[in-house]
């Protein structure tokens, strides 16, 4: 095996941690992991989900990622991650912890009205975020913390709020600015139980690339230094991991979408079709959400239907069964999907914002290529060197689940799709 990681032209360093990756994925001792805070034999029973939010399946390259493709080639990998529709971050990284679909548990967007609280979330809405009411579904952390298991899932969306009435054991704030190496040590510290009693679940969370591609673009080289600042930062998790004698603990790094490109050439303007101003737009682009104001439902749709070549017009009930999208109360009357690496704005907005609209954007079609998200994970519980054909997002929860040894709720996800993956 050594010999075989030295023909992919890996350093020396990444070769020795490739090699303790491989002993830990077989279940055997490396290294430091012989003495160490946490309790060993729950460790192989332990979870740490990691995402890289907007990192496209094909960012996967060893020149590029030598740290997550050598843990792909010595754990599992997907060829691709489906995320659900719509493929937005706040969903997505939801779904990923409760087997449900948007539509099922409640995010169906990143900024949503709700008709029965009158109210309104969005990613700069603290109030909201921190608010149960909004999250539907019995995330990871609660099972396992109902289970007597301490979680520690950071920056994770719901993380925040009481769902259920259950708390994770340890939460933070969201807060973009905390450098890699600090999330990564708190993280950790919960995990080896160096500073308090070892949690069994966590998580990470990074949000480099996603930025770097809504400002500059996929395929841009401001994109390409985010994914390597990333890499980096997986290549000093898993140092960490193994340094700690935590290498027995199950690392799983996923995303929640991918990423398509924009072009001022490809925008749709909805005030060319109907004043704004005359309805409630609660959701911009690529999935357009209008509820009613001055204009009622019949005459926003009848504007809208068959005005532009590249939106879509749906009513709830009409839109296509493949996205698995429409039936949630929170769902708009009227819903626009414009077609992959269009925009739909106005053009005041336009006209202020033109930079915008040359970078990327995410929330289309699930099924397109531009959309897949990243699956690599390794541990004692995954079978070493594994490809695996795409599978959707909701599978992560009955991965994690599994593992964890605790009973799934009823949902999407379907354990059997995936079971190969595991021992």
């Amino acid at each position: 095996m050594i010999e075989r990681l030295r023909r992919t032209g890996l350093s020396r360093g990444q070769i020795l941690r490739a090699g303790l990756l491989l002993a830990a994925a077989a279940g055997l001792s490396a290294c430091a992991s012989s003495t160490g805070p946490a309790d060993r034999d729950a460790l192989p029973h332990t979870v740490l989900l990691v995402s890289i939010d907007g990192f496209r399946a094909d960012y996967l390259d060893p020149r590029l990622t030598p740290n997550l493709s050598s843990l792909a080639g010595l754990g599992v990998r997907a060829e691709a991650l489906i995320p659900s529709f719509p493929t937005k971050t706040f969903p997505n990284h939801y779904t990923m912890v409760t087997g449900l679909r948007p539509d099922h548990h409640g995010l169906v967007a990143n900024n949503i009205w709700d008709p029965v609280m009158e109210s309104r979330y969005s990613l700069g809405n603290r109030e909201a975020i921190q608010n149960a009411d909004w999250y539907g579904g019995v995330p990871i952390w609660v099972a396992a913390e109902r289970a007597g298991m301490a979680t520690a899932p950071m920056f994770w969306p719901g993380s925040e709020a009481p769902i259920q009435g259950v708390r994770p054991t340890h939460w933070l704030e969201y807060d973009d600015d905390m450098p890699h190496d600090t999330r990564i040590d708190w993280v950790l510290d919960r995990l080896s139980g160096e500073v308090v009693d070892p949690v069994r679940f966590a998580t990470l969370y990074f949000s480099d690339v996603d930025v770097a591609s809504h400002e500059f673009g996929p395929g841009t080289p401001e994109l390409r230094a985010s994914v390597a600042r990333v890499d980096s930062a997986v290549g000093q998790l898993v140092d960490a991991l193994l340094r700690r004698g935590l290498d027995r603990v199950n690392l799983i790094v996923v995303s929640d979408h991918g990423m398509s490109s924009l072009s001022p050439d490809r925008v749709v303007f909805l005030d060319d079709y109907l004043d704004p101003d005359s309805v409630r737009v609660i959701d911009w682009s690529p999935v357009l959400a209008i509820w009613p104001g001055a204009m009622d439902e019949t005459e926003i749709y009848a504007a809208l239907w068959d005005a532009h070549p590249n939106l879509d017009v749906y009513r709830p009930a009409e839109i296509p069964l493949e996205f698995g999208f429409g039936t949630h109360a929170r769902v708009a009357p009227v819903i626009g999907i414009a077609d992959l690496g269009w925009s739909i704005t106005s053009r005041g907005y336009f006209a202020a914002n033109l930079e915008r609209f040359s970078a990327g954007n995410h929330g289309y079609d699930h099924r397109s290529e531009d959309m897949r998200a990243l699956f690599v994970a390794a541990g004692p519980a995954f079978r070493p060197g594994l490809v695996t054909p795409a599978f959707p997002n909701v599978d992560v929860y009955e991965l994690v689940m599994a593992i964890l040894r605790l009973t799934p709720e009823p949902g999407d996800g379907d354990l059997d799709r995936v079971r190969h993956l595991l021992k």
